[in-house]
């Protein structure tokens, strides 16, 4: 005997009548045959199951089903394209956010990208023809920028300090203050960096007060070094205090310890020039004498990616300290070939500092915002959004501009 149910489930549509509709042809050439079968027998699937819960109208007629077939595919395919990568509208107020890319890539960078995709000179010294050392291209930019006599770039700030941490001072203590104990996106915190390093960590001071005096009494035979981190997203405010890197450095040298400074965003250039809070630089780590400076360098002039890497200082006689040697003992860390930058990101970096060196321009995006000549910084929220919105663009349609601008959505460790 033939029910209701059953005359409604023989009139679903195939999935070969369905892929025939011109709607499921067109997405077959974007997509695939495969992609847009799955996404039809879903949707075949999900409207059988509304006719078995007796969820629909019991007079809906067999070109009916088809359209709601159809309407199921479109509304599927949005879903799965709207977890896609692409191209969004930063509208958060954070001009450099983590979750949104952070820094824009420059034109010359995204050129480079393009023309070195089907081979470049990734770990070759074009002279002689020998294998050279990945990132190599990148170290006269650096020394230039920060007055370092060695860099490596890895994949973020946390992969820097867990190989600089493994290189010089693995099995042996470094001191830091309890007020630096961060933690950062992903739910990562420094003692589980520590832990991930082998050096063995030393708490000193108070969370909100920490002297000079307390890291020279933990000071024995067992310390490595001296790690001062930058808090990039907190502050401890009020009755606080905490030394200064010259401060460190100096307790560093009479000890002859390593002095390592992590200075969180690892910007290059003056940040107050755009009206935002200072920031420490690598410039200026190295001129008050830390030995390694570890940061993400996130680009204030929309030049490039985040480059996180680790500066050295240039040798210093009396310390015994070459930061060429710094830089080879680091690659020797077990951890060095899971974590140095790929491909891409060497080669994006390189032309965005050569940029740097010869001058910024008149005009250029400043992470969310622009800067002009006259050295201002102006959101890109005044620039009307419907100008800058187009089909695909996920947070020009969703995002809100709200919150303070910052030069930072999180604490650079999160690379």
């Amino acid at each position: 005997m033939t029910t209701p149910d059953s005359r409604r489930l023989r009139a679903i549509p195939s999935v070969g009548e369905i892929l025939s509709q011109a709607a499921c042809v067109e997405l077959i050439d974007r997509l695939g045959r495969e992609p847009t079968a799955r996404f039809a027998r879903e949707a075949v699937d999900a409207l059988r199951n509304l006719i078995l819960a007796g969820d629909l109208d019991e007079q809906i007629s067999r070109p009916e089903f088809l359209e709601i077939v159809l309407r199921d595919i479109d509304d599927r395919v949005t879903r799965h394209e709207s977890c896609r990568l692409g191209p969004v509208i930063n509208a958060t107020g954070v001009i450099l956010h983590t979750s949104l890319g952070r820094a824009s890539l420059s034109e010359r960078a995204t050129a480079a990208l393009v023309a070195n995709s089907r081979g470049c000179n990734l770990e070759v010294a074009i002279d002689s023809g020998e294998r050279s050392q990945r990132g190599d291209q990148l170290l006269s930019a650096f020394r230039d920028l920060t007055g370092a006599g060695g860099a490596l770039v890895v994949n973020n700030n946390a992969a820097a300090t867990v190989l600089a941490l493994s290189a010089l001072a693995k099995g042996r203590e470094v001191i830091i203050s309890r007020g630096q104990l961060i933690e950062i996106g992903g739910s990562f915190r420094l003692p589980e960096i520590f832990a991930a390093s082998g050096a063995v960590l030393r708490e000193v001071g108070a969370t909100n007060r920490t002297h000079v005096p307390d890291y020279a009494r933990a000071i024995t035979a067992a310390t490595a070094g001296i790690l001062r981190v930058h808090p990039s997203n907190y502050r401890i405010e009020g009755f606080a205090h905490s030394p200064e890197i010259g401060e460190l450095v100096e307790l560093a040298r009479q000890n002859g310890i390593w002095a390592i400074d992590d200075i969180g965003s690892g910007c290059l250039v003056d940040t107050t020039r755009f009206g935002l809070p200072k920031e420490p630089t690598f410039a200026d780590s190295l001129r008050a004498g830390a030995d390694l400076v570890l940061g993400d360098r996130k680009s204030t002039r929309g030049l490039d990616r985040d480059a996180p890497s680790a500066s050295a200082r240039p040798g210093v006689s009396d310390r015994q300290t070459d930061s060429r040697r710094l830089a080879g003992d680091a690659r020797l860390v077990p951890a060095w070939g899971r974590i140095r930058r790929d491909p891409d990101v060497t080669t994006a970096l390189d032309p965005g500092q050569r940029t740097r060196r010869t001058g910024p321009s008149d005009s250029r995006v400043v992470g969310g915002c622009w800067e002009s000549s006259d050295g201002q910084c102006r959101s890109r929220r005044q620039e009307p959004v419907a100008d800058r919105c187009r089909p695909g663009s996920l947070a020009g349609r969703r995002g809100r501009a709200s919150g303070r601008h910052t030069a930072n959505g999180g604490h650079s460790h999160c690379g």
